[in-house]
């Protein structure tokens, strides 16, 4: 018997990798040196850039009295930042 690692990579899909180990603290081990694992920075975006990339997915997705309303919400969280 072998253990495993499961783990979410960058898309959120679930996967599992054999550590090919069958004592525990050899799987520790390899656990420490997995990359996958490893936790990435998030990225940063501008709330401008975040406006753009919403809409245009909700645009793409949604109706367009949805997408007006998805505009009007993003559009006073804009002008209530710069307060």
């Amino acid at each position: 018997m072998a253990w495993h690692n499961w783990f979410r990579d960058e898309c959120g899909k679930k996967c599992k990798v054999s550590t090919r180990t069958k004592l525990k603290g050899e799987t520790y081990q390899a656990l420490a040196n997995f990359k996958g694992l490893a936790k990435q920075d998030p990225k940063s975006i501008s709330l401008k850039e975040f406006t753009t990339e919403s809409l245009a997915y909700a645009s793409a997705t949604y109706s367009i009295a949805k997408v007006d309303m998805y505009r009007r919400t993003l559009s006073n969280s804009i002008c209530e930042s710069n307060l």
